[in-house]
């Protein structure tokens, strides 16, 4: 009896010390003191369904890990991967954390943030309020959030991130900035940001390779606020809203995204871009659907070359930020004359006519003794007002059509001038045909000045002073036209 009631009291003995044996380990592969406080133990990671260049992922205790990779392009400014370690309140920075990780106490307030995209999907997310200044001014937004925060005295501008006021951004101090790649043209200003210990990201939302995916990059900027739960419901219903959309049936209609930069270059979306996914998913043809398939972001294209893709476009999409906003169809038209003659450019007009005169002209310079003539580039210049008025039997001050024609393209003029023997600067005309067979490579004649064969105002004129700036001339004025005149460079005397 007395055996059986020892068995029984070490069998419980020995379960009694099993069980506190398991609940110690237990314990020690949790938390060494009970709430993971300065400790990384992985929990999960945040879903994603499109996203491809950022991940977020969750530790015991609270701690995020935001891992960010940018592209080869902006590693002069940033390392190939950011990293975001977000430390929530009461607790202590882990040891062991890499070099190159920014630490940063969640949830993150008084941003700086200079892209309107990441904005607007805060705002959307309801994070807002973290972001205390911005490099666009109230009157380029027309987010009313937005503009209420301006007004409410929450959001400050600190000028253009190309120049940016550092004493502003120093004054208030912000915990992290938010750049578009945009940053990387401008290394000064990352330079000076990281000389003032200021740690700042890249938004990569734009290469993701498909719409959504961008709309996703939400998901990083609220858990950068603890707000992923909006974040999440803000893109389900983009999600369903898309869903929709591709469901339905094509248009057939054709579509055409573009912008044409400050200094003249004309850049389309790749057709692997979100922008032009976007076009299919709403039932749309994106013309340049053959253009780098497997590429987002943009590729330079040559005016004529342009022009021979979207000329019959249903619509054009011009995406306005990087070579400023034109307020009228005349501005948008005046960034070259090729933009009259698209499609869409003449079904956007009341005056439904083929003819580049405006209502009622035709009538009123009939009427007249004659028509004074006081018009400058494009058709106003290259004899095709001229010709018009020829037909219509309008006169008119100043040279005919075919001297116009002559004197608006530099070859012709200069053909012209040689063979009645009047001196002019050595060069040649080169074609995109000559920079793809090396023709181009074989020009060693140094100062020379490069300009578009037609056009004036000097605009797409260079003047270069060695080999190394000679490339990139030539796509400059390429960019204008695909008839280009290089010639020597005669100093004064």
């Amino acid at each position: 009896m007395k055996k059986k009631r020892f068995l029984s009291l070490l069998l419980t003995i020995v379960m009694l010390v099993s069980t506190l044996a398991m609940s110690g380990c237990g314990t020690q592969n949790q938390s060494a003191n009970g709430n993971y406080d300065g400790e990384l133990v992985y929990d999960h990671s945040m879903e994603l369904q499109y996203a491809k260049l950022f991940s977020v992922d969750y530790y015991k205790g609270g701690y995020k890990l935001i891992t960010i990779t940018n592209r080869d392009e902006d590693t002069a400014i940033v390392s190939k991967q950011s990293k975001l370690l977000l430390v929530p309140e009461g607790m202590s920075t882990p040891s062991g954390i890499d070099s190159d990780t920014v630490v940063l106490n969640a949830p993150v307030t008084n941003m700086l943030v200079s892209s309107t995209p990441v904005t607007s999907l805060m705002s959307a997310s309801d994070c807002l309020d973290s972001i205390s200044q911005v490099t666009y001014e109230k009157k380029s937004w027309y987010i009313d959030a937005v503009k209420q925060a301006f007004d409410d005295g929450k959001l400050t501008y600190v000028g253009d991130y190309k120049a940016p006021d550092y004493e502003t951004i120093i004054a208030g101090a912000p915990t992290l900035a938010i750049f578009s790649t945009m940053l990387t043209s401008v290394p000064d200003v990352a330079e000076k940001l990281k000389e003032l210990g200021i740690n700042y990201i890249l938004d990569q939302s734009t290469y993701e390779d498909h719409p959504l995916g961008r709309v996703e990059w939400a998901k990083l900027y609220a858990a950068l606020c603890d707000k992923e739960e909006s974040a999440t419901q803000m893109y389900n219903a983009q999600a369903a809203y898309v869903d929709t959309l591709s469901k339905a049936e094509n248009t057939g209609k054709s579509v055409a995204v573009f912008y044409i930069t400050s200094k003249g270059k004309l850049y389309v979306r790749n057709a692997g871009d979100y922008l032009a996914q976007m076009v299919n998913i709403a039932g749309g043809n994106y013309v340049f659907s053959d253009l780098n398939t497997d590429k987002t972001g943009t590729q330079e294209m040559g005016i004529e070359s342009f022009y021979e893709k979207a000329k019959d476009a249903d619509y054009v999409i011009y995406v306005w930020n990087l070579g400023g906003k034109p307020s009228t169809l005349s501005d948008f038209t005046g960034y070259n004359s090729v933009l009259s003659d698209l499609k869409a450019v003449k079904a956007s007009r009341k005056n439904q006519s083929d003819c580049f005169l405006g209502d009622n002209v035709a009538d009123i310079c009939r009427k007249a003794d004659i028509t004074f003539l006081a018009l400058h580039g494009g058709v106003g210049e290259n004899g095709q007002i001229q010709a018009t008025l020829d037909m219509l039997g309008i006169k008119y001050t100043g040279p005919n059509y075919l001297g116009c024609a002559i004197a608006m393209n530099k070859g012709v003029t200069k053909s012209v001038l040689k063979q009645n023997r009047v001196s002019v600067p050595e060069g040649e005309i080169f074609t995109p045909a000559d920079k793809e067979n090396g023709t181009i490579d074989k020009w060693n004649n140094f100062p020379c000045v490069v300009k578009p064969c037609n056009g004036g105002s000097s605009v797409g004129v260079s003047i270069v002073e060695d080999k190394k700036d000679f490339d990139k001339a030539m796509d400059e004025a390429f960019a204008w036209e695909d008839e280009v005149v290089v010639e020597e460079y005669i100093t004064e005397g």
